[in-house]
């Protein structure tokens, strides 16, 4: 007898739903890709209105200036996954990246230098932190250390101020040893924030009260043989760890933009060269960055080379402004120091 059977036929049917489901899926994804290299690309190329908007009457680009950097690679990134696709949607993240390049100048210069040039004046700031940490008194020898090895004249710090009033006051003593003045000025709890040291003497001096907040701006004014310079040392309020769009970060970004146009008020005041140092909480496309921006010129604009991060890869918070009808920039550096302490800036001027 002969065996009868039917022969199980594969199922042309399932894998043809399967392939439909797969190029749905990957038409999907590409009109995704495309979505977000348009999102990306808007994003940046309206960042650098931070600059110019005052947070008390927008919150969009404000926030958009802060994650300018941020949006700058990653219109990068969509650049390559574009031209590894041999795609004409990689023309939309190049434009951006051109239109943001603002965010790269900012941050980052090639350094084709081999020493730094000779100068009148060397000023350096730097965000102490309050010296938190367990190594207190190592972060203070290798800022001295960081004196000395740079030959400092004029050093500016923020945040120093510590609940331990013995440590504080050794500390005064232990920067005494490298400078010979010093404006300390105590806040009205009997804290210190800010501090300027200089190895030139000082004349007049003044706190800079900002209103409704307690942060605070102080000048000085450093006498250099026949020549006045008038320094401001400023910290904005930083705002602790908020970032956009959360409802705190907006508001130490209005705090910042109020402090930051009553301190441009005070340096259109002077009637001498400024040099303005400090700690903005803020980075470059912000409006507080803007408003000082707008009356002196950004030291590492004129003049900086490698890194101008302060505070960690991508963050650049403390700047060195200066007159530029009166100063001639030679160098702008950033260095590195210990790992819990923020980045000193150094600028070297002639006059």
């Amino acid at each position: 007898m002969k065996k009868s059977g039917k022969r199980v036929k594969t199922g042309k049917t399932g894998r043809s739903a399967s392939n439909r489901n797969s190029r749905l899926s990957g038409k999907l994804c590409h009109l995704v890709t495309i979505l977000l290299t348009f999102i990306l690309a808007g994003m940046l190329g309206f960042s650098f209105l931070g600059r110019y908007m005052n947070p008390e009457n927008a919150v969009l680009f404000p926030a958009l200036g802060y994650w300018a950097m941020y949006l700058w690679i990653a219109n990068l990134i969509m650049f390559f996954v574009w031209l590894f696709k041999w795609k004409v949607w990689a023309v939309f993240p190049v434009v951006s990246l051109f239109v943001g390049f603002h965010c790269i100048s900012t941050m980052v210069k090639p350094d084709f230098s081999e020493e730094k040039l000779p100068c009148d004046l060397k000023i350096a700031t730097l965000n102490v932190g309050g010296f938190e940490g367990q190594d207190k008194w190592e972060q203070v020898h290798e800022i001295l250390k960081y004196v000395d090895r740079n030959n400092v004249n004029v050093l500016c710090l923020q945040e120093f101020v510590t609940a331990d009033s013995h440590f504080a006051d050794s500390a005064r003593e232990s920067f005494r040893s490298k400078f010979k003045y010093e404006y300390v000025p105590d806040d009205e709890e009997g804290r210190m924030d800010l501090a300027v040291f200089s190895k030139h003497p000082m004349a007049s001096r003044s706190i800079v009260r900002l209103e409704k907040t307690p942060s605070r701006a102080l000048w000085c004014d450093i006498v250099k043989g026949n020549d006045t310079i008038r320094i401001f040392n400023v910290h904005l309020d930083a705002g602790g760890d908020a970032v956009p769009p959360s409802d705190a970060w907006h508001v130490a970004a209005k705090d910042r933009a109020r402090q930051a146009l009553a301190i441009s008020k005070e340096v259109k005041r002077s009637k001498l060269p400024v040099i303005l140092c400090g700690e903005f909480g803020d980075v470059p496309t912000s409006f507080s960055y803007g408003c000082i921006a707008d009356v002196l010129s950004d030291g590492f604009d004129e003049c900086g080379i490698g890194s101008a991060s302060t505070n960690g890869w991508l963050s650049r918070t403390n700047y060195i402004f200066t007159d530029k009808n009166e100063f001639n920039g030679e160098f702008y550096v950033t260095s590195s120091l210990m790992e819990n302490l923020h980045r000193p800036v150094m600028m070297g001027l002639s006059y």
